[in-house]
């Protein structure tokens, strides 16, 4: 494989992975339980230890760049939109909490009831 195409693919590969929507799932269950993982795997099935830090390179720059393209377009829109929902604020807010709370509550029965964690 050419260096350039290595370079596309990883950039295009990692632009694509900063969409996925559980991206933040497997990056933190990556970071906290298999730091090295997955640049192990990426490395050793290169055919050499240069190609395949440079793919990971790649890789981790395409992520930065769509992540931060997300943001802007995001950011955009909500600045476009805030005049209009001024009155939503504080609904928002309490439903967001609310879910927050609900969703803290169902982590913490699930672990600690459901799997055991309070229980031994």
């Amino acid at each position: 494989m050419e260096p350039l195409s290595i370079l596309i693919i990883g950039f295009l590969l990692g632009g694509k992975h900063a969409f996925d929507a559980d991206h933040l799932v497997a990056v933190s269950t990556l970071l906290t339980h298999n730091r090295a993982a997955l640049l192990l795997l990426v490395v050793a099935s290169s055919p050499s230890v240069m190609t395949g830090l440079v793919y990971v390179l790649t890789f981790g720059c395409g992520s930065i760049l769509g992540m931060g393209a997300v943001s802007v377009l995001m950011s955009a829109f909500f600045s476009l939109a805030a005049p209009r929902t001024q009155g939503l604020n504080p609904s928002i807010h309490v439903g967001v909490g609310g879910a927050s709370l609900a969703m803290g509550l169902w982590i913490i029965f699930e672990a600690g009831f459901v799997s055991g964690l309070f229980l031994t």
